[in-house]
């Protein structure tokens, strides 16, 4: 069952510049068995994401999501906290819409952020 989840607040949360880029995902929970599940990445920006998925998760959840980078095509693994879960009106992306916030940005992921959204902030 998904939990309902405060987003941090508005100050917090909508910093950084934030760029639609629809693109397809594989995530897998942290710390949890099973195989990893496909989701949508919505928008990016450099301090997370928004991402719908059929696959249930908790407010809470730590995630690691493997994104391509529009550069160069290289792969890499960000891991982040389920910060909000909603249900998606769109179900057609999947049941879910989910908010990340990345954690442990090294400055090699920062980079990667920056150049897949296009800024130099």
């Amino acid at each position: 069952m998904v939990k309902k989840s405060s987003a941090p607040p508005k100050s917090d949360n909508r910093r950084a510049k934030r760029v639609i880029l629809l693109e397809n995902v594989q995530g897998t929970i942290i710390g949890a068995e099973g195989p990893p599940f496909r989701a949508n990445l919505i928008n990016i920006s450099v301090t997370g994401c928004e991402i719908y998925t059929s696959k249930a998760l908790n407010s809470g959840n730590r995630i690691n999501l493997g994104l391509i980078s529009p550069t160069d095509g290289s792969m890499m693994t960000f891991a982040g906290d389920v910060v909000r879960a909603l249900k998606n009106p769109m179900k057609s992306m999947g049941r879910y819409s989910y908010g990340i916030h990345f954690s442990n940005l090294t400055t090699e992921k920062t980079q990667f952020l920056k150049e897949a959204i296009g800024t130099d902030e």
